[in-house]
């Protein structure tokens, strides 16, 4: 986390230290990037970053904590189309404003590089610690909706239906994809295995069998 002289700057400085950041981590693999390429971009002494941050780690660490309180929003912004869809309909455009927000610069491609391939396994889970409960209160909403119009059992457990779907995309990195398979595919063909019981069991109708 920032120390609190980083959240006394104005919002100008403070925006202006992270783009410089942003930058900085996305143009040149993790450990090539220094303080100096951060501080030159963001045109700030030197000086002054140490009294802002610990170390690059704790900057690159806040970056990716702001960047999942922005990717929630961008994903919230399609769940009033929850209404018009059943969830394996819901589940690729929720995908799908995810590439978008992920892919929306060369920016942001660095930056996900960053953390998927190069950035310290420790920081790595720092940031997974910060921004997966936030993934967790999402799937928590939208499961909710789906259990509401009647899609999901009634008794279902929103808080663990929610981690299962968390969990079932967010270790995907681990996921050995087999060659020209499809990303969205794979989620899609995960979540309907994960989902089989949330759904209400159909009643067998016996005199119907010969």
């Amino acid at each position: 986390m920032p120390k609190n002289t980083f959240f006394h700057l104005t919002a100008e400085k403070q925006a202006r230290i992270i783009q410089g950041a942003k930058k900085a981590f996305s143009a040149v693999p993790y450990r090539r990037v220094t303080i100096d390429q951060i501080v030159r971009l963001a045109d700030i002494p030197k000086g002054s970053f140490y009294q802002y941050f610990e170390n690059k780690d704790d900057l690159f660490t806040y970056i990716f904590g702001e960047l999942g309180d922005e990717k929630k929003e961008a994903l919230e912004s399609v769940v009033d189309q929850i209404s018009n869809h059943c969830f394996e309909e819901f589940v690729p455009i929720l995908l799908s404003q995810a590439k978008t927000f992920e892919n929306q610069d060369e920016v942001m491609i660095g930056l996900k590089n960053r953390f998927l391939r190069e950035c310290p396994q420790e920081v790595k889970m720092e940031i997974m610690q910060a921004v997966i409960p936030k993934s967790y209160r999402l799937f928590e909403s939208i499961v909710q909706a789906f259990r509401d119009k009647g899609e999901f059992r009634s008794d279902l457990s929103v808080k663990n239906a929610a981690y299962l779907i968390t969990s079932a995309i967010t270790q995907l990195e681990y996921y050995e994809f087999e060659e020209n398979e499809d990303y969205e595919e794979v989620v899609k063909r995960l979540l309907h295995m994960a989902t089989i019981g949330f759904r209400e069991e159909k009643q067998h109708d016996s005199n119907s069998e010969s």
